[in-house]
């Protein structure tokens, strides 16, 4: 199995089942060090000491078995990010307490070729009926442990019986129940790499690619010197993106600062969804400026030197701050909105993103945010991978069996013309087909959907899916050939027993029961809890039939088969476009949260549905009182909301909320007069009463407001309600001459409500 691997750069797993596979780890494994006869870099990896004993026992007795040969880096489940951007010759998964698919796909890909995984598990037989840490997640009132599915494990069973490249052996008996004999295909040396003969970066800096993609990629870099221009890397997972992001940045900045004729500080921004993404980025930086002969420090987020700065920000504050060049690892985790705001403040740009893999984020990065900058972008696609050769069996498995190369069924001509005509057939899926294998490609078709939609897609959604007794899936198919063109995944909520819903009023917080949680928390409706709802998880349409009407049609078939239930919620990030979506199918606001969220940076809406009398009384009073707070809010805690989402907000009921009369002094109405007559008075004089106007206006119905644009009304709330600049109010509503403006709009409201 090692000289195998060896000689085809490619990696081998062997799983370890029953007892005694600790003891048989650590005697492979020194066995493998030895054959190396070099400084192995061995992970272990294993539930938290402190949730399990008999975790850290079988880790003592792989030690001593080891006997000290190689250099054991131990990390814990929760700690495997740390492993990420780290590169293993050996690695020790023991998941004979937890098989949490998202450790499971994170770990094993940071394994290099000639490498082996050995995994610790129960016998395969029995998988499905252990009761692992993952699977206890999966637990929200009423349901309990007898109630999860245990479809997923069935399937990880299958797939390491059915896949090339993988041993298992029956520990106590030392008895081979698989023989993973390879099947050599192709040849799987790497090619010599072509360097451009004329390059603008030094030799130096093409000198570290290891791939011939990541020297095109360095080479396509160089554009960026000659003009403000923006570059986009795509890659599956393992195929050096980082290491080229790094390498790159590192070079331009360096080029640039010797292009200044007013010799300054070169700063370049990097940034991700987690610092530890950009690892391996900043070590090829810190390299490459060494290469270049570039004196530096490292630091914990930083590098600096004489001319050139480096520093990791999270996006939200990478949008906010300024630059002469940004990296963006992982761009399809970062929200649309977010990368938009990054591409306004810097000049050159180079985003990074993973096609499939952990944490894949699709090509929905592409359909959504490239073909918005058009011309502008330099694009790099990586096939090769960097840490084994092309082929890797290990890989196929690892995809295949945690769906992360799903991809949707192509359209053609006859499928645009039947989606037109609604020749479309909703249907509930049997999982037990999906996952058992039976309709395999059924189920890699509806997942490839979410991976083009822009999902950050992880293999705990698959699991969740599969597992969970609280979630379902609905599919939405073309009727003649089948093909599915929207996806929609939904879960229970509610039904909660009285004394747990009591609870909901501390800081306790039942799992799965987002929405509830939400209207007693912030509502004190401890009645909502007991009702019964469906949350909508995940809705996509297929990416190449989109506004063709696929999401709202899935949602009115939700709302035929729901009579059972007393509502449908759906939480989503704060985007015009998705607000305009669920009002129109129509769902009411009723939260918004009080702080962003730091990677997609955007604030997080709860909107319901109400199917049952007692649930329409229960969410419209929840809207009222949403409405009123989120005037007060948009001052300190939204902010930055928006406008155009806050007048959406805010006008989400076509009825007033309280009887609106208001009355105002006499001295207040001599200084309205005076600012809308144009005497002398700017709009801080009278802000107080503009105030009272506009408050007015927003909480009266649809029916009795006048009518003003929607530029108008965000100029109303980025200026009235949030306190803005002039600057920032006419930039974030979209019109100019804003002070000349917003006198014609409060002379409006004051006519209307006064005259």
């Amino acid at each position: 199995m090692i000289s195998e691997s060896e000689a085809l750069n490619h990696r081998r797993m062997l799983v370890l089942t029953g007892k005694g596979k600790s003891k048989l780890a650590g005697m492979i494994s020194k066995h493998f060090s030895q054959i190396k006869g070099e400084n192995v870099e061995i992970l272990y990896s294993c539930t938290p000491f402190r949730e399990s004993e008999q975790s850290k026992e079988r880790f003592d007795v792989f030690l001593n078995s080891l006997e000290e040969e190689g250099n054991v880096t131990l990390l814990s489940f929760e700690e495997s990010e740390k492993a990420m951007g780290r590169t293993f010759d050996l690695a020790v998964l023991d998941l004979t307490d937890d098989f949490d698919p998202d450790v499971l796909g994170r770990l094993i890909e940071t394994v290099r070729g000639g490498g082996l995984i050995l995994m610790l598990t129960p016998r395969l037989e029995n998988l499905h009926k252990t009761n692992f840490r993952f699977h206890k997640k999966m637990i929200t009132p009423p349901y309990e442990m007898k109630d999860i599915r245990r479809l997923f494990l069935r399937r990880i069973a299958s797939k390491i019986m059915e896949h090339d490249g993988i041993w298992v052996m029956d520990c106590p008996n030392l008895r081979w129940i698989k023989r993973g004999v390879y099947r050599r295909e192709g040849d799987t040396k790497r090619r010599e790499l072509m360097i451009p003969e004329r390059t603008v970066f030094p030799r130096e800096v093409y000198d570290l690619a290891i791939t011939q993609d990541q020297v095109n990629a360095i080479s396509l870099a160089e554009k960026l010197l000659d003009e403000e221009r923006y570059m986009v890397i795509t890659a599956d997972r393992g195929r050096g993106k980082s290491a080229v992001l790094g390498i790159s940045l590192a070079a331009l900045a360096h080029e640039l600062s010797k292009r200044l004729e007013r010799k300054r500080e070169i700063r370049v921004v990097v940034t991700s969804p987690e610092f530890e993404n950009v690892l391996e980025l900043m070590k090829f930086a810190s390299i490459t400026l060494e290469r270049l002969g570039v004196e530096h420090e490292v630091l914990e987020r930083k590098i600096l030197s004489n001319r050139i700065r480096i520093v990791y920000c999270s996006p939200l504050t990478a949008a906010e701050s300024r630059g002469d060049l940004i990296g963006v690892d992982e761009a399809g985790g970062v929200h649309v909105p977010i990368l938009h705001e990054i591409m306004d403040k810097y000049p050159r740009a180079i985003y990074s993103s993973t096609l499939h893999g952990y944490e894949g984020a699709g090509r929905g990065f592409s359909v959504k945010f490239l073909r918005k900058l058009e011309k502008r972008v330099i694009k790099a696609e990586m096939e090769e991978p960097i840490r084994y050769s092309p082929g890797d069996p290990i890989e196929r498995w690892l995809f295949d069996a945690l769906l992360l190369d799903s991809e949707p069924e192509p359209l053609f001509q006859e499928d645009y013309e039947r989606i037109k005509r609604s020749l479309l057939h909703y249907e509930k899926p049997d999982l037990n087909s999906w996952f058992s294998g039976e309709k395999e490609e059924e189920l890699k078709h509806f997942f490839g959907i979410y991976v083009l939609a822009h999902y950050r897609n992880r293999p705990s959604d698959a699991a969740l899916l599969a597992d969970a007794p609280h979630h379902e899936a609905r599919c939405l198919k073309i009727k003649e050939t089948g093909k599915i063109v929207g996806a929609l995944q939904i879960c229970k909520e509610g039904n909660v027993p009285r004394e747990i819903a009591e609870k909901m009023l501390t800081r306790y917080k039942p799992p799965g029961n987002i929405i509830p949680d939400v209207m007693v928390k912030y509502y004190g409706m401890i009645e909502f809890s007991g009702l019964k709802g469906l949350r909508v998880v995940r809705i996509a349409s297929h990416p190449d039939a989109m506004r063709m009407g696929i999401g709202s049609r899935m949602l009115s078939e939700l709302l035929k088969e729901s009579k059972e239930y007393d509502w449908i919620g759906v939480g989503y990030g704060s985007d015009i476009y998705l607000v305009d979506f669920w009002e129109k199918n129509g769902f009411i606001h009723v939260h918004l949260s009080p702080k962003r969220n730091p990677v997609s940076g955007e604030y997080s809406i709860i909107s319901i549905r109400p199917l049952s009398n007692k649930a329409k009384n229960m969410v419209r009073e929840a809207n009222r009182r949403f409405r009123r707070r989120l005037l007060d809010y948009l001052k300190v805690i939204h902010r930055d909301l928006d406008p155009f989402v806050a007048s959406k907000l805010l006008k989400s009921d076509d009825k007033a909320i309280s009887s609106w009369e208001l009355n105002l002094t006499e001295e207040e109405k001599e200084r309205m007069n005076r600012y809308v007559k144009d005497y002398f008075f700017n709009f801080e004089t009278i802000y107080d009463v503009a105030l009272k106007l506009i408050r007015m206006y927003f909480l009266d119905s649809n029916k009795k407001r006048p009518n003003i644009s929607q530029e108008e009304e965000a100029l109303l709330i980025s200026k009235g309600l949030q306190n803005r600049s002039w600057n920032d109010a006419e930039k974030s509503s979209r019109v100019e001459g804003g002070k000349k403006l917003m006198k014609s709009i409060i002379g409006e409201i004051y006519e209307h409500y006064f005259r």
